[in-house]
């Protein structure tokens, strides 16, 4: 099964929420026929653990699932435990759980809208910018993994070459103006931006300082899919938040299109970066 393990692991437990319910069970009524905690029930039905074969086994023997389904599930179940790139050494060890997570759903999606105020977005970064990107951040720990961190954004960017994924990304003026790197290092990565926004299947967008944005000052990240429900992602100061109700979600998809509406077309930006290359020359 070619998917990767936290969306597997999301649907492994949205399939055991789908049975309990069949059933006409409670979390508390399974939990207790199995003689677990109830806590137990909730983070495997929420992808906030993984299962073992012998939970695994307990539940579908509890939820009366026919041969077929459970052939559909011990399929979810391999492919949760399968152990993707950025999850081996040494990148494990430098990703927290949630950018291992974004980095699976990423790999899953077919968009990706990425707003970030203040820098270009992780997928449109050369090495040389997002090394200093990085190391001025609060999240990391050990400056020796900084370069490992490197190495990261730009396998991510791999998904940028598939012909059925989509980036569009917001940035505000400030992302021109910030010298991240010195003078030197933001022409090469201005010149980076206008050269992958050349294909067709990459959008960047500048809101300029004469519109307002709402006030907001964080990064939002939102994730779509094609069988499962949208995922967005927020960066803050204590590290990124997974966000997937529904509603919230929904409410982060408006203010992304809002955010669209007032930048710039992809044309007038693609003007604008230029403007901006030649200041900087």
């Amino acid at each position: 099964m070619n998917i990767t393990p936290k969306l597997a692991r999301k649907r492994l437990g949205e399939a055991f929420r789908a049975l309990r319910d069949a059933r006409e069970m409670t979390g508390d009524d399974a939990a207790a026929e199995l003689g677990w905690h109830a806590s137990k029930i909730s983070r495997i039905e929420n992808a906030e653990s993984g299962t073992s074969r012998h939970d695994f086994d307990k539940l579908v023997e509890l939820y009366g699932a026919g041969e077929p389904k459970r052939e559909e599930l011990a399929l979810l179940l391999s492919a949760s435990k399968s152990r993707a790139w950025w999850n081996q050494t040494p990148y494990a060890a430098a990703l927290t759980p949630a950018y291992r997570d974004l980095i699976g759903y990423e790999r899953e999606s077919y968009e990706e809208c990425d707003y970030q105020p203040l820098v270009i977005p992780g997928l449109l970064q050369i090495p040389d910018y997002a090394r200093v990107v990085i190391a001025s951040g609060p999240f990391v720990q050990d400056y020796e993994r900084i370069d490992t961190l490197v190495e990261v954004r730009e396998r991510r960017q791999d998904v940028l070459l598939r012909e059925d994924f989509a980036l569009y990304a917001v940035v505000t003026l400030a992302a021109l103006i910030y010298e991240h790197g010195g003078r030197d290092v933001l022409r090469a990565q201005l010149e980076h931006v206008l050269e992958v926004t050349e294909r067709p299947n990459v959008t960047l967008q500048v809101i300029p300082h004469n519109v307002s944005s709402g006030g907001y000052t964080g990064s939002v990240t939102l994730l779509h899919f094609p069988e499962d429900p949208s995922v967005a992602y927020l960066d803050t100061v204590v590290g990124s938040q997974e966000r997937d109700n529904p509603r919230e979600v929904r409410q982060y998809a408006r203010f992304f299109d809002h955010l669209r509406d007032i930048a710039l077309s992809k044309a007038d930006t693609r003007a604008l970066i230029t403007q901006r290359l030649e200041e900087l020359k």
